[in-house]
């Protein structure tokens, strides 16, 4: 068995609401339907079940999508300012160093997708596997917003995938009417990557000889082209959980004990800040072409235009790794419960649980930004260097569990 499902969402079928039609109003726009925010939303979907042998093996999938079609649209003096700059650079090896464009794609699409299958050996066995896997990308999100007009070129898009991947697998154990076990499996994977996707490329010679592709152009209006300070950047997270409970009632006590390993085998990634050579300028394209620029600290004089002399106001390069990598680290825990019925009405729990982060802490600290971890770092830093633990605990972790359910009637 199974069913289908659709949903859509059009924002050419609402109403124009009170507060658009007042920015109408104030922009003398008679047409107050100009003014409506335009969204659009499809999701769809379905899934399906039954019995691959009857009593036996059963299975279950499930797929689901979510679309947001959209687009960013462009400052319009900054389309101006770059239009001017193209027509400039033109002739310039290696140019021109921009490629205005009007619009650039923001589609928003998430792909979930799951599978499961449930398995039963026998009467006092049975197990499950699940996969779980979600994709989603939405490009161009480092230049600009639907709300907010983007003041780049081409040169500046960017893509963003995020894939994350999940397995479980469990198997339960009736090993008596009062004693039952459960030993899992999990495996998750995630993968966020914002990486440049040029609409198109320009380069610059190097003094050495080299030419330097896509380097980011500042102006002081805000335009920009060359490659997205942004990008690139990627983060990956892995990891491997092996989990086992054994749960046992005895008279009012119900007795729960287990374990739980965890090697994270992936953390970290990349960033990069500004990579490359990035060049900023007094002022903007437009007054430099025209020599007519008055607010910029370069005296406002270009007698060869984007050429002259002292246009810049700092020219700079940003090399290294970049990278956030982490080594692989364990985390394991081990635990003892106690659920004590004292009275009808009234529970006691009492528990104790050890864990030992394996090489956490030395891993991800360091001296600086450099080699640490960010979010520790920054921790360490708001609590004082001197209070923050700056070496592994190792197998120093202890915690009391003490409790109580009641009912007072």
């Amino acid at each position: 068995m199974g069913r289908l499902l659709a949903w859509v969402q059009l924002s050419t079928l609402d109403r124009t609401n009170y507060f658009e039609a007042q920015a109408c109003q104030q922009q003398g726009i008679s047409d107050v339907s100009r003014c409506k925010a335009v969204y659009h939303r499809w999701q769809y979907g379905g899934s399906v079940g039954g019995a691959i042998i009857k009593d036996k093996l059963f299975f279950f999938g499930a797929f689901e999508q979510k679309r947001e079609p959209g687009g960013l649209t462009v400052n319009s003096s900054s389309f101006s300012a770059l239009t001017t700059l193209a027509s400039q650079t033109s002739s310039f090896a290696g140019g021109p160093y921009a490629f205005p464009v009007t619009t650039l794609p923001y589609p928003y699409i998430d792909d979930l997708g799951t599978v499961k299958f449930d398995y039963k050996i026998n009467d006092k066995q049975n197990m499950f596997a699940r996969y779980g896997r979600q994709k989603w990308t939405n490009p161009n999100d480092q230049v600009g917003s639907p709300s907010s007009p983007f003041r780049a070129d081409g040169t500046q898009s960017n893509t963003d995938l995020n894939n994350f991947h999940d397995l479980v697998i469990t198997h339960n154990y009736v090993i008596s009417t009062n004693k039952v076990n459960s030993f899992t499996v999990h495996f998750s994977d995630m993968v966020n990557a914002i990486l440049a996707s040029p609409v198109h490329n320009f380069t610059y010679p190097v003094s050495d000889g080299s030419v330097a592709t896509n380097p980011n152009l500042v102006f002081s209006d805000g335009s920009q082209t060359g490659q997205n300070v942004n990008v690139p950047q990627e983060t990956l997270i892995r990891k491997y959980q092996f989990r086992d409970d054994f749960t046992w009632v005895k008279g009012k006590h119900n007795f729960k004990f287990g374990g739980n390993e965890i090697y994270f085998a992936k953390m970290g990634g990349y960033f990069y800040s500004g990579l490359g050579y990035a060049a900023t300028f007094w002022d903007e394209p437009n007054c430099i072409q025209a020599n007519t620029c008055t607010a910029g600290g370069s005296g406002g004089s270009y007698p060869e235009g984007i050429s002259t002399p002292g246009a810049l106001t700092s020219l700079t390069y940003s090399g290294g790794s970049g990278s956030t990598a982490q080594p692989p680290w364990h985390s394991l825990g081990l635990y003892w419960q106690d659920d004590y019925k004292v009275k009808r009405n009234l529970t006691l729990n009492l528990g104790l649980r050890w864990d030992a982060n394996i090489d956490f802490l030395q891993s991800q600290l360091g001296s600086g930004l450099t080699d640490s971890n960010r979010t520790i770092y920054w921790l360490r830093q708001t609590m004082l260097s001197s209070a923050f633990p700056t070496s592994d605990p190792g197998a120093q972790q202890i915690q009391q569990i003490v409790g109580n359910t009641g009912d007072l009637r």
